[in-house]
């Protein structure tokens, strides 16, 4: 085998263990993006859950009512000018 054989062969090993581990690299990161997004996903659901929590704090007739008290108890404010 000749010297131009032989880094011709190097060179060539090289670079195909190169991309061999960049694709290695890449399936990894793709299966491990999937537990990310379902932690998201739930992340979302919950915080959805909350939301809807406190529309329904907000929207129910007695916080109304409550507030209203409220203002009437709240010294009145003057204007000025």
């Amino acid at each position: 085998m000749s010297m131009w054989t032989m880094i011709f062969l190097i060179v060539v090993v090289s670079l195909a263990y190169s991309a061999w581990e960049t694709w290695l690299r890449h399936q990894r990161k793709a299966t491990g993006g999937g537990r990310r997004d379902e932690a998201l996903a739930s992340e979302v659901e919950a915080l959805r859950a909350r939301v809807e929590a406190l529309e329904t704090i907000v929207t129910d007739s007695d916080y109304d009512l409550k507030r209203r008290i409220d203002d009437l108890e709240a010294p009145p404010r003057r204007s000025v000018g």
